[in-house]
């Protein structure tokens, strides 16, 4: 299964719940680095990533996360 996200929020904090797979395979970190960016450039600065049903994280999805 690909990535899917869900964005909620509360408060001041956005709340992206992620499902599935974050890898360079089929540009699932991509679509992740995306969906932050968006949310910076909407002036969000708080995140928490909800990663309880990722199945698998490679490299590329780590440093997505490290690098926001």
């Amino acid at each position: 299964m690909g990535l899917q996200i869900s964005i909620r929020e509360f408060g001041d904090i956005a709340i992206l719940d992620l499902q599935g797979r974050v890898s360079i395979n089929n540009g699932e970190s991509e679509l992740l680095k995306s969906q932050l960016e968006e949310l910076i450039a909407k002036g969000v600065c708080k995140f928490l990533l909800n990663l309880t049903d990722v199945s698998q994280i490679d490299s590329s999805g780590l440093s997505v996360i490290a690098m926001t």
